[in-house]
């Protein structure tokens, strides 16, 4: 695994020392869950700013309205319920 140094003042030191500490884990892991946990809060933040701007373009959610009629009868596939 490679490794690196990150520089943070002695506030956000202690604490991340402390959070690490109530949750039993390293301060490495609970920066890895952090960083995780922020790029997913970024994606869904993404998802939603392009999900907006579909639904403020009537065209566009007319397009994707008719290509999910266009699967929606994808779905009886002929295998009957199990």
């Amino acid at each position: 695994m490679t490794t690196g140094t990150v520089r943070i003042n002695q506030q956000a030191l202690q604490t991340l020392r402390e959070l690490a500490g109530q949750r039993g884990i390293s301060m490495s892991s609970l920066l890895e869950e952090v960083i995780e946990n922020q790029r997913r809060a970024d994606l869904l933040a993404e998802a939603n700013a392009a999900y907006s701007a579909l639904q403020a373009d009537a065209q566009a959610r007319q397009e994707l309205q008719e290509e999910r009629d266009a699967w929606d009868v994808t779905l009886p596939d002929g295998l009957g319920e199990q």
